[in-house]
């Protein structure tokens, strides 16, 4: 990014890190993916300025995410705080209509909420939720594991970039400990299809917690279809590591 040439005054950067890691925000020291694209972030900031530069991700984005139910209300808060501590003012995320409201609907509480107060309390904006929506506290142990379970699931970190969702990620000794991961992710769903059965929603959340059952059921076939393709991806490789 450094060897571009310097922008006109009329131009921005739309920043789009799609292939980053979604279980940390973008400054998490500790992933390592996520460290190079903060890499490429602050490039494009030293050469346009943080006033032009705009962030579009993806944290509704149900392509990325193969459909599947993926809880980030961490990653979200981490992200805008840290874009608010650089300049940036601009940020957008990518969603797809009534799917993405359906699946990821506390992403976007936490988007809209944190995008306005980037130093909002993200436990309080859980609570809020929970709260706003007549969930009541007990659906929190469910929130709480769904969360904890796209943390696994969706762990990148170790990855050099380049793929496109996780469907194609790329083979290398990374892939060994993500399958570690998601197997740990499955075992954290089937505890949260316990909790979910176990809710007694009020009336007029019925139809809201059906749709979530059938939700939470299509996010454990997908998981298990991805865990059984990337384990026999992964014993072809360390068989033939020259064959990708």
């Amino acid at each position: 990014i450094s060897s571009l040439t310097p922008p006109k005054d009329n131009m921005v950067a739309f920043y789009c890190p799609r292939e980053r890691c979604y279980a940390h925000s973008l400054n998490d020291e500790g992933c390592a993916l996520n460290r190079r694209y903060d890499g490429f972030l602050k490039e494009l900031i030293g050469l346009y300025g943080a006033d032009r530069v705009e962030i579009f991700d993806y944290y509704m984005d149900y392509i990325l995410f193969n459909k599947v139910k993926a809880l980030i209300p961490e990653t979200i808060a981490g992200d805008l705080a840290y874009y608010r501590s650089l300049g940036i003012e601009r940020v957008c995320p990518l969603s797809f209509g009534n799917y993405s409201f359906w699946a990821y609907d506390l992403n976007f509480y936490v988007y809209v909420r944190h995008v306005f107060d980037a130093d909002a309390d993200i436990r309080e904006t859980v609570a809020s939720y929970l709260k706003d929506f007549g969930f009541g506290e007990e659906y929190g142990g469910y929130i709480s594991l769904m969360c904890d379970y796209t943390k696994n699931y969706f762990s990148f970190c170790g990855y050099p970039g380049g793929y496109y969702d996780i469907r194609g990620l790329e083979l290398c000794e990374y892939f060994g400990e993500h399958i570690r991961k998601i197997d740990q992710a499955l075992r954290i769903l089937k505890k949260a299809k316990e909790v979910l059965e176990n809710y007694r929603p009020p009336v007029s959340l019925q139809a809201y917690y059906q749709d979530e059952k059938t939700l939470l059921g299509l996010t454990m076939l997908e998981a298990e279809a991805i865990l059984k393709r990337m384990r026999a991806r992964f014993e072809n490789y360390k068989e033939n590591p020259k064959d990708k």
